[in-house]
């Protein structure tokens, strides 16, 4: 039986019998917008609240781009140059050690 997280730390309990896992991360991050998505050259983050490292990286797997934020500015915008129309995720990392994935399609 998996039980819904009591507390916003607890992202899952597994309960089999006599056995019990349960997983635990950070605090949640903020909701962070990621626009224009579809887009072409750049993208605007919106609902930056604190410190983050955002990483880019293409269909493969590779880092393309990679950028600090101190916090102080809620919007932010990322120049990505001349990408290939695809896929790509954009990874937020926040000093509490949450993560969030966000996909972007470049045109």
């Amino acid at each position: 039986e998996i039980a819904p997280p009591q507390n916003s730390t607890e992202i899952f309990s597994f309960d089999k019998g006599s056995c019990v896992a349960t997983g635990a991360s950070p605090e949640r991050p903020p909701a962070l917008s990621l626009y224009p998505n579809p887009g072409n050259g750049s993208f605007n983050l919106r609902g930056i609240t604190e410190p983050i490292r955002v990483v880019l990286y293409d269909p493969l797997g590779r880092q393309i781009l990679r950028r600090d934020f101190d916090g102080m500015q809620s919007t932010e915008s990322l120049q990505t140059g001349s990408l290939a129309p695809a896929v790509y995720v954009l990874t937020v990392q926040y000093q509490n050690g949450a993560q969030q994935a966000l996909r972007w399609v470049a045109e």
